[in-house]
This record gives structure tokens, C-alpha cells and sequence, in this order.
């Protein structure tokens, strides 16, 4: 069986060279747009090699008292209450979610950073990255288990 990706960002067009590397290296890939709809999905699924998750999501309602404004601050760390409430609900995922982030404000990193670490979660920053093969070889790595 290939492994599978959970891929939640709502910016699809930026994140296309990244899901065609992981497609490319015989991954199946399941793309995302908005939190809650990824949320309703995962807390069930049974297949999920690697979820990655961005920092700064979409959520398909603004009434929705999960991913809320204040909670979220203003929507650009949606990916923060996604993932904690992901692995509240199935502390299984932890080790298998990837924080995805392009934000370089301290406090939000260092949110993410102590998030992480207690769901054991990893934080991946995307500049590190120096082109799609590279971030495939990382997910690679975490699908196959020689990333710690």
C-alpha cells in the first residue's frame, strides 16, 4: 500500500511543487483547503502515514468556535489549534503531524516550538527547504522511519 499524506493548506497553488514531489515519490497525496474540513476527515482516518499541517490556515466557517478569531489570532495560527486539537482527540497522529510555517514572528515560533514538543509533532520551517526534492526527502524520511 502507498503511503499516504494528508496535506492541509488552503494555498494550493503554492504548495503544488511540494504534493508533486511526494506524488512522485509513490506517495498517494490528499489535499485540503480549509481546517474544518480537513478536522472531520482526520479525527477518523485510519491511513494517515504524515499529516502536514500550516501554521496559518482557512476555515470554512467564521462561526465555527473551534478555529475562532481570538482563539487563532485573527486566523494566522489556525494550524496551532488544528493540530492540538487533532491530537486531543487522537493522540496517535501526534508523531505522524508536521507543522508547516513561513512565518518568522518569535512568538508564533516559539508556539509552535513548545506545541510541538509536548504533542511530539515536528516543526518544519519552509525556508529550510532549499527545493521541493529536498522537502520530499525530509517527508521521506518521516514515512520511512529513518527521521527521527
Amino acid at each position: 500500500m502507498r503511503p499516504r499524506v494528508y496535506f492541509v493548506d488552503e494555498d494550493v497553488s503554492q504548495t503544488w511543487p511540494l504534493r508533486a514531489e511526494l506524488e512522485l515519490r509513490g506517495m498517494d497525496v490528499v489535499p485540503f483547503e480549509t481546517a474544518d474540513d480537513a478536522f472531520e476527515v482526520l479525527v477518523r482516518c485510519e491511513d494517515a502515514s504524515v499529516i502536514i499541517i500550516d501554521v496559518m490556515l482557512a476555515v470554512g466557517s467564521y462561526d465555527h468556535e473551534r478555529f475562532s478569531r481570538s482563539r487563532t489570532d485573527m486566523y494566522l495560527e489556525t494550524g496551532l489549534a488544528f493540530l492540538e486539537d487533532l491530537v486531543e482527540q487522537r493522540s496517535d497522529l501526534g508523531p505522524r503531524c508536521i507543522l508547516l510555517t513561513n512565518t518568522s514572528k518569535p512568538r508564533t515560533l516559539d508556539k509552535a516550538s513548545r506545541l510541538c514538543e509536548k504533542l511530539g509533532a515536528r516543526l518544519w520551517r519552509k525556508p529550510s527547504f532549499s527545493s521541493p526534492m529536498d522537502f520530499g526527502e525530509q517527508v521521506q524520511g518521516v514515512v520511512d522511519g529513518s527521521l527521527q
